[in-house]
């Protein structure tokens, strides 16, 4: 029992050993032993962490002499407030086996402005022979121990060149530290200050406590200071800790009042005593509202001695300049600015002044408008521009004159008179009248119209029309009195018509005019005004008459049958098709010329245009009518239109043997009223001039019967016929 233990036991044994063996292969022995404490720093940035704070110790593992490389590297990325921590390098680090050392100049620096945050420093150990590592972590804390943060409204500021002088902008501080803490405050400027914004106390420096906001006043004092761009940087520094900031502040110096002027022209004539106009321009260039003052000496007047402008904005000024004495004078014109005196400009022109010789002339009015045959005055205005006295020969075109010659004093004016005889003028005349002295000649000019008072408009509508011929046309004729009260004629194709018209006055007449039924064509209408002030006008219309078979035409012919009939011993029918041809609906009468015996049904047709109809033609000769050709005629009438269809009938045999019927001679006479339709109906009635033998009644009613039954017969073949 004991050997068969021991044999089981030999064999787990056995079958463990390799798993055991494998297990060992898989857990790498490490060469390299390093101690690191602590493995974990809570601490501020701006400082440098040591060998004091942070123990490391490196021990060989390996049974022989080994040399060792320390490296300490991080994890500070570029951006996140931080650059790369300087790396601490330990080389050729040697020790016997078993040996341990600790690592005694350790020099991490944390810098300033380091985001606070959670960073790792990896301590790694290299075997220098073997290259193999071993590494481990550092967790860092990274606190905002101590922080400061300086702001301002604007970074930016504009200010006019003479109001650099103490000027004022807003800034702020916030201790962000844990501690209270005294900031410095400066600034890149010799020439800036601060101030509290409260009490307007100047500062140097400013107490905080954690958290804290304090506001203050950049003080800028630079009177002289030229126009440009200036760049201040504020600084705020901690007395105490490493926490600082810094603004960028940049002033602006425009030079605010400044101004254009230009004086058009720089150098005029004028005569002696009168005066040379100039225009001044002033242009504010400047950046605010400013007020300009404009000096001259006493001979010339300024039109506006101060005026006020925005930026941007340009006045003219007239200037007028009257020279004391004859020849060539300089003047100065001195503008400046109100708000800043020393912006000035003066400009220097030039006024000639001599003896002047000019005139005006005027006449009135400018136009006119008389009736011919009337005389009409004109006033003529003369003005001596001269200096001196002077001497005008007038001269006019037209009319006469109430002087030729004219003497007028300096800057006097005379008036004289033209009268104008309007006999033998017509439509609008120019007058000229002209003045002219030594070296002196102008003109003036006015319009004269002379009308014919007495006019007229005369107006027809349409101008042009097409009709058909025997319809009516509407035309409308307007007469406008042009000129004076007249009384008025109007003949339009013998429509006569008189009436009386004032000036302006209008008649509009509606007149009706009838084409003839046989025109056909272009045709001229003539409307004729006469009136008792000698009025004579003539206008003319054009009228197209078209022809009535164009307009109300029809087509009228045989559908089925023959214009040639032969009976033989029963009747026939005949059918006619009649189309309106013409553009209007129109109603026609159907009849039939010819033997008693012959009808045609419908006898009256109401068609539109296009629009067709049947007319139906019976024959059915009566008993006793004798053999032999008749003919009939077949007519269509209405109010435009007259058609016609000749048919010859051919009886070749006697209805009644010796007894010849003439539907000419009167001597028979039979009516017969009927309809062509689905149902036949009608009424025979007979008047029949005999021999002397007069016929029996038996005979007479069998001779009724007898033709009844035929007609019957004809009539159901010729519905046949039809349906066919």
């Amino acid at each position: 029992m004991r050997k068969q233990f021991s044999l089981i036991t030999l064999v787990l044994v056995c079958s463990l050993l390799p798993t055991v063996l494998a297990a060992q292969d898989v857990v790498a022995y490490s060469e390299i032993g390093i101690g690191l404490n602590p493995t974990e720093i809570t601490t501020c940035p701006d400082r440098v962490l040591t060998s004091e704070e942070i123990e490391i110790e490196v021990q060989n593992l390996a049974d022989n002499t080994r040399t060792f490389d320390v490296e300490i590297t991080d994890n500070c990325k570029e951006g996140n407030g931080c650059s790369p921590f300087n790396k601490y390098q330990f080389e050729n680090l040697v020790l016997m086996s078993g040996e341990k050392a600790i690592l005694d100049t350790i020099f991490i620096h944390l810098p300033y402005g380091m985001d606070p945050g959670a960073y790792e420093l990896k301590i790694t150990v290299t075997d220098v022979s073997t290259l193999e590592k071993e590494t481990r972590t550092l967790d860092l804390n990274v606190l905002e121990c101590y922080s400061v943060d300086l702001t301002t409204d604007e970074n930016t500021e504009s200010v006019c060149s003479d109001d650099a002088e103490k000027t004022y902008y807003n800034f702020s501080v916030k201790n962000k530290g844990k501690d209270k803490e005294t900031f410095k405050l400066s600034a890149s400027k010799t020439w800036a200050t601060f101030r509290d914004a409260q009490t307007n106390e100047f500062l140097t420096n400013l107490e905080l406590d954690a958290g804290e906001t304090r506001e203050f006043e950049l003080v800028l004092d630079a009177p002289e200071l030229a126009t440009g761009l200036y760049e201040i940087t504020v600084f705020v520094d901690s007395a105490t800790s490493y926490a600082k900031d810094s603004e960028k502040f940049f002033l602006e110096v425009d030079d605010c009042y400044d101004f254009n002027v230009n004086l058009n022209p720089t150098e005029g004539t004028s005569c002696t005593g009168r005066s040379a106009e100039f225009m001044l321009t002033i242009e504010n260039t400047g950046q605010t509202e400013d007020t300009f003052l404009v000096n001259t000496p006493a001979w010339i007047e300024v039109q506006e001695n101060e005026v006020t402008l925005i930026p941007g904005e340009t006045r003219e000024i007239q200037l007028s300049v009257i020279p004391a004495q004859e020849g060539r004078t300089e003047f100065q014109i001195i503008v400046n600015s109100a708000t800043d005196p020393d912006a000035t400009q003066i400009l220097t022109g030039y006024v000639t002044s001599e003896a002047c010789k000019g005139a005006v002339i005027e006449i009135e009015p400018k136009e006119d408008s008389v009736c011919g045959g009337e005389t009409t005055t004109y006033t003529v205005r003369v003005e001596n521009l001269g200096t001196e006295t002077d001497n005008f020969v007038l001269e006019a075109d037209v009319g006469t004159l109430e002087h030729e010659l004219i003497t007028i004093g300096s800057m006097e004016t005379k008036l004289i008179e033209l009268v104008v005889d309007t006999t033998g003028l017509e439509g609008l005349n120019t007058i000229t009248v002209k003045i002219t002295s030594e070296g002196v000649e102008k003109i003036a000019t006015t319009d004269l119209n002379v009308e014919d008072c007495f006019g007229a408009l005369l107006q027809i509508q349409p101008e042009t029309d097409t009709l058909c011929a025997c319809s009516e046309s509407n035309y409308t004729i307007t007469v406008t009195n042009t000129g004076e009260a007249d009384n008025f004629t109007l003949n339009f194709e013998g429509f006569v018509k008189s009436f009386y018209l004032e000036k302006n006055e209008v008649e509009t007449l509606e007149i009706d005019y009838t084409l003839d039924c046989d025109m056909d064509g272009t045709y001229l209408l003539t409307a004729t005004l006469t009136s008792e002030g000698g009025i004579s006008e003539e206008k003319h219309v054009s009228i197209n008459a078209r022809a009535r078979d164009s307009c109300y035409g029809v087509e009228f012919t045989i559908l089925e049958g023959s214009d040639a009939i032969e009976i033989t011993d029963c009747g026939k029918g005949i059918v006619l098709l009649l189309k309106n041809m013409g553009e209007f609906t129109n109603d026609y009468l159907v009849g039939i010329k010819g033997p008693d015996w012959m009808y045609v049904e419908p006898v009256d047709v109401t068609l539109k245009a296009s629009e067709e109809a049947n007319i139906y033609v019976y024959v059915a000769p009566l008993y006793g009518t004798g053999a032999g050709a008749y003919t009939a005629t077949v007519e269509i009438d209405s109010f435009n239109v007259h058609k016609e269809i000749p048919l010859t009938i051919d009886l070749l045999t006697d209805y009644l043997p010796g007894n010849e019927t003439d539907f000419t001679t009167g001597e028979s006479s039979i009516e017969i009223n009927t309809s062509f339709g689905d149902g036949i109906t009608g009424e025979v009635v007979g008047n029949e001039t005999v021999s002397e033998t007069e016929i029996p009644m038996w005979k007479t009613l069998t001779i009724g019967i007898i033709t009844l039954i035929i007609i019957l017969v004809l009539v159901a073949r010729f519905v046949l016929l039809m349906r066919k």
